[in-house]
C-alpha cells in the first residue's frame, strides 16, 4: 500500500487529517524499514546448498535445509515468520489442495505482511496414506514459499527444477536423446500433362483478349507461332506483358501527355513480341521514376 492508499484509508476510518498525516508518515517509516530487512535476508541466504540426498542418492535441498538458512537470514535481519494457518482446499472431485497462510514481520516494530502458498496433493498418495500425502505437500510448499520470499537460487541439480522453463537436465541424470522422427518418404512431383498445359494456356489468353481488345489480340495471336504447348504458353506470357505495358502507357500519358509518350515508345514498336514489349514497359518505368519525365 502506498502513501495515498494509507491516506485514503486512514480518512476513511474517521481519523483527522492532521492525526493522519502522522499516522501515514509512520506507516511508511515502518514499511520502509521492513523492506530494507528483508533485502538484507535476501542478500544474507545466497546460494541453497545440496548437501542433503534424496531416496536416488541425488543430491536435493530438502525442506528442513530450506527452512534453516531461511530462519536464520530472517532473524539477522530482523525478521521472522511463522505459518498461521493450514487446511485442505477441495478444486474439485477428488481434487485436494493444500493452503499454507504465513506471516512475515519486523520484529522492531510489528509491520507484518500476509503469505499465501498452495500446492496440490498427490491422489495417488492421498488414496494409501493421507497424513504423508499432506506432509510432502507441506514440506514442498514451505519450501517453495520460503524461496520465493528470498528469492533464493537454486543448484542445477536441484530434482525439482526440471519444471523450470530454463531446465537444461540435471548433473547426476543421464539425458536421453530425443526419439528419431520416422522416416518420410519422397513425394514424387506431380507431372502436368501436356493437355492440361494446353488447357491453361488457352484459359490465360481468353482472359486476356477482352483487356486488349480483339485487334490488337489478333496482331499479337498472328505474331507469335503456337505449333506446341511450349508457344502457347510464351504466347500467354507475351499477352501478359502486353496488358502490364499498357497500364503503364497510361499512367505516363496522364502524367506527362500522349506525344512524350508515344516519342518513348517509338524506337520499340510493333509491340506484338515479348522482346520488344519488356523494352517499351523499361523505358516507361525509366520515365514514370523520373520528376517531370526527365532522365537523371
Amino acid at each position: 500500500m502506498n502513501r495515498i492508499k494509507i491516506m485514503e484509508s486512514l480518512l476513511a476510518a474517521g481519523v483527522e487529517s492532521k492525526d493522519a498525516l502522522v499516522l501515514c508518515k509512520d506507516q511508511m517509516k515502518d514499511k520502509a524499514g521492513f523492506f530494507a530487512k528483508l533485502l538484507k535476508a535476501q542478500q544474507n541466504l545466497g546460494l541453497i546448498l545440496k548437501d542433503t540426498r534424496d531416496q536416488r542418492g541425488r543430491n536435493y535441498a530438502g525442506v528442513d535445509q530450506f527452512v534453516g538458512k531461511a530462519q536464520r537470514a530472517f532473524n539477522e535481519a530482523g525478521l521472522t515468520m511463522y505459518e498461521s494457518q493450514t487446511c485442505i482446499v477441495m478444486k474439485g472431485d477428488n481434487v485436494r489442495s493444500w493452503m499454507i497462510d504465513a506471516v512475515i514481520g519486523d520484529s522492531a516494530t510489528g509491520f507484518s505482511a500476509p503469505l499465501q502458498y498452495e500446492v496440490p496433493i498427490n491422489p495417488a498418495a492421498w488414496s494409501k496414506e493421507p497424513e504423508k500425502a499432506v506432509g510432502s505437500s507441506d514440506s514442498y510448499g514451505l519450501k517453495y514459499m520460503t524461496r520465493g520470499v528470498l528469492f533464493a537460487e537454486r543448484s542445477e541439480r536441484d530434482p525439482d527444477r526440471k519444471d523450470d522453463p530454463d531446465h537444461a537436465g540435471y548433473e547426476d541424470t543421464p539425458k536421453s536423446k530425443p526419439p528419431s522422427p520416422a522416416p518420410q518418404k519422397k513425394k514424387t512431383p506431380k507431372r502436368v500433362s501436356v493437355t492440361e498445359r494446353k488447357k491453361a494456356a488457352q484459359k490465360r489468353m481468353m482472359s486476356i483478349r477482352g483487356k486488349l481488345g480483339n485487334e490488337v489480340f489478333n496482331d499479337m495471336v498472328e505474331a507469335n507461332p503456337m505449333n506446341n504447348v511450349d508457344d502457347m504458353e510464351s504466347a500467354a506470357d507475351a499477352l501478359d506483358a502486353r496488358v502490364r505495358l499498357d497500364e503503364l502507357a497510361v499512367k505516363a500519358v496522364t502524367r506527362f501527355g500522349q506525344p512524350k509518350v508515344d516519342n518513348w515508345l517509338e524506337l520499340y514498336r510493333p509491340f506484338t513480341k515479348q522482346e520488344n514489349i519488356d523494352e517499351g514497359i523499361a523505358a516507361l518505368v525509366a520515365e514514370l521514376n523520373t520528376k517531370k519525365g526527365k532522365r537523371k
